[in-house]
């Protein structure tokens, strides 16, 4: 138990240095050091629960549905947007016969549909995601790649925020329960659950950063954005 929980907060301090001071944005031998050892980190606590709770079964099970779910949906995607109406290549204006030829013979939509099945699963197998139809000379890899740090750095001061408010809210309302405090927690939590995202981060922005000015509405430099 001592192990674990020594573990899970090694994993929890490296996480934070990690993400506080940008380390997957920067280079070095400590850098590397400190991402070397959360990456071993996570990987031997996750060793030890497999081994302790005998999940072995479990995981592998899972570890194979997972498999099959990623080929299902890859092939209903590739199937779909072959089928469906309309294309990347689409525009308000058609594109001359000899250039259409030339861009799907670019991007190997000129072959049999099956050669392309097994051609798309095969890279996908890879990693390799292929050409961006959208941002010419770009892999959609390279484009994942730049968003997964932003994108991860995101949702762990999301969660972060969501208990820091979120447990102590909860435990306010569940001691003084069925009062005006109880009430009003769960109807910020309803609205929380039920409106769109899209729609609490537009009032957000227009709230703190257009009306009062405490943090800035856009871009992603240092973490005082984020």
């Amino acid at each position: 138990m001592k192990f674990g929980l020594s573990t899970l907060v090694l994993i929890l301090c490296l996480l934070a240095l990690s993400i506080f001071f940008d380390l997957s944005s920067s280079t070095g031998p400590l850098v590397d050091g400190v991402l070397i050892a959360l990456f071993i980190s996570i990987a031997t606590y996750a060793i030890y629960l497999i081994i302790t709770k005998n999940l072995l079964l479990y995981v592998v099970k899972r570890g194979f549905e997972a498999v099959v779910t990623i080929i299902v949906v890859a092939t209903v995607t590739f199937l779909l947007l072959r089928f469906l109406p309309g294309g990347p290549f689409d525009a308000e204006k058609v594109l001359p016969p000899e250039i259409k030829a030339n861009i799907e013979k670019k991007y190997n939509l000129d072959s049999p549909l099956l050669f392309q099945y097994f051609t798309y699963m095969k890279n996908l197998a890879k990693g390799d995601l292929g050409q961006s139809y959208k941002y010419v000379g770009r892999s959609v890899t390279d484009i994942i790649k730049q968003a997964v740090g932003p994108t991860f750095k995101l949702g762990f001061y999301a969660i972060l925020v969501a208990f820091l408010f979120g447990i102590p809210i909860g435990v306010l309302a569940a001691s003084r329960h069925n009062t005006l405090v109880d009430n009003l927690s769960m109807a910020c939590a309803i609205s929380g659950v039920a409106l769109p995202n899209f729609l609490l981060g537009a009032v957000f922005i227009l709230v703190f950063s257009v009306k009062l000015g405490w943090l800035p509405a856009a871009l992603w430099e240092s973490p005082i954005y984020y």
